[in-house]
């Protein structure tokens, strides 16, 4: 039976993926593995040059180490433990110290060398969901001018800065906008400290995959129950609520619920005031607690997403309906 479900087999299937990635075979997997064109990208440990491993330039990936071909979910496996990440990014880095790097690797390699660990933030609305223009200002103004600099990379997939914010972003050299960035090399790279997001299901789960705090400016669906559950349950993140645009009025439950809950004010001077607070706590001991409770949550996935864990039992008990 074609395990269809199992995260460990396959974590992303579309039209651009070959079938014979779900093969039983765990050969013709790993050879239809071995095809696509991976960069890997892995903490400083485990790289070379500039401290970052690189896909090899003839396309192979992980699956294939001195000879011994391993099954694709033993190569998602081990390359999670070892912090490695899987994202497809159309192309490979060469094995040489000119090969191409990312923009935004780069940006962040230069956070990493300038500001430390965990001081960057990346900042990701999808292809969906973005900020009222107001807000969005609100946001880089309060980055352009934070006390403590917290250089950002953010994806802009549609759409155009104002040129008053795309000066402002070459003059201080604070952040960078890229049309598109490597999401998983990203979420692994040691200078990379948060993720504002929306909240959506992939993101969420991929920031706490891989052990990064987020600060969740939700939209709609379930995407505030997202940002509520990473902020007060996991206690791995921040839930943004001055900035939400619903029924003028109602309160958000948050905060002191005795009280009635937060009350959305939905003026700018409200959402500048939050951002700056919010901000200031991610680089501070809040945001350390958070960042340490998110390697915990990490761990925990990894542990039940490996052979025999309860997420591979829990999928199994789902084999009666395939």
């Amino acid at each position: 039976m074609i395990q269809w479900a199992r995260p460990r087999r396959v974590l992303c299937l579309g039209p651009q993926l070959p079938p014979a990635l779900l093969s039983e075979d765990a050969a013709v997997a790993a050879e239809a593995l071995a095809k696509l064109d991976v960069n890997y990208h892995a903490p400083a440990a485990n790289g070379t040059g500039n401290g970052h491993a690189n896909g090899h330039a003839n396309g192979h990936t992980n699956g294939e180490v001195n000879g011994e071909v391993k099954a694709p979910e033993d190569v998602a496996g081990d390359g999670a433990a070892n912090g490695h990440a899987n994202g497809v990014n159309g192309h490979t880095n060469e094995d040489s110290g000119d090969a191409p790097v990312d923009p935004a690797i780069a940006f962040l390699d230069k956070a990493l060398a300038e500001h430390g660990p965990n001081s960057a933030l990346y900042i990701s609305f999808g292809s969906v969901f973005f900020p009222p223009e107001a807000h969005a200002k609100i946001l880089f103004e309060t980055l352009l001018t934070l006390e403590k600099t917290m250089p950002f990379v953010m994806t802009l997939s549609r759409g155009s800065l104002p040129e008053e914010l795309t000066a402002a972003l070459a003059a201080t050299g604070r952040g960078i906008v890229v049309p598109w960035a490597p999401q998983q090399a990203m979420l692994s790279h040691p200078g990379l400290g948060w993720m504002l997001t929306h909240c959506g299901g992939g993101g969420t789960f991929e920031s706490l995959a891989s052990g990064v705090p987020v600060i969740g400016w939700p939209f709609m669906g379930d995407q505030p129950q997202h940002a509520l559950w990473v902020s007060q349950v996991l206690d791995t993140g921040f839930d943004l609520v001055q900035v939400r645009t619903g029924v003028p009025g109602v309160p958000a439950m948050r905060g002191d619920l005795s009280q009635g809950g937060t009350q959305i004010l939905g003026t700018e001077a409200a959402v500048r005031e939050e951002l700056v607070s919010v901000l200031a706590a991610a680089q501070g001991k809040d945001g350390a607690r958070k960042r340490e409770n998110a390697r915990r949550v990490r761990e925990m996935i990894l542990k039940a997403v490996r052979k025999g864990g309860s997420a591979e039992r829990a999928l199994g008990e789902l084999d009666f309906i395939l």
